[in-house]
């Protein structure tokens, strides 16, 4: 569950665990900017993935291979993924994720930049996959 994940992230990082990384520092984006910006998949491995707009109808389905990224449309509203430890979620210059642990299976994930942001923990760019 994503948001156990960042819960205990943010706890083993308050605590000071060796095993924690600082949260890298985020490029600021107006809200009105980031709320409206796109929200690309990027797959550091394989990932299985179906997309589904508001009206729940899937707009994609099929895999995103390694070292790849998938530009959603406007409008979609949430995914399910397979592997989901290897996808992660960019948003202008920002990455956060992964969309879950590896290996595994996640649904119902919010596609808003707001969501992700709210549910995800930021990411460097040269952490992605690690």
């Amino acid at each position: 569950n994503p948001l156990e994940d960042r819960a205990l992230f943010e706890l083993l990082q308050e605590l000071g665990s060796p095993d924690v990384l600082p949260r890298p520092a985020a490029v600021q984006l107006a809200p009105q900017e980031f709320s409206a910006a796109a929200v690309t998949l990027v797959a550091m491995d394989d990932s299985w993935v179906r997309v589904r707009d508001a009206s729940g109808e899937v707009r994609f389905e099929g895999t995103i291979t390694a070292g790849t990224s998938r530009e959603l449309p406007a409008g979609m509203d949430t995914i399910r993924a397979g592997n989901a430890g290897a996808l992660y979620f960019q948003i202008g210059n920002l990455y956060f994720g992964p969309a879950g642990a590896p290996g595994a299976v996640v649904g119902n994930v919010a596609m808003s930049p707001d969501a992700i942001r709210e549910t995800f923990p930021a990411v460097a760019a040269e952490d992605l996959g690690r």
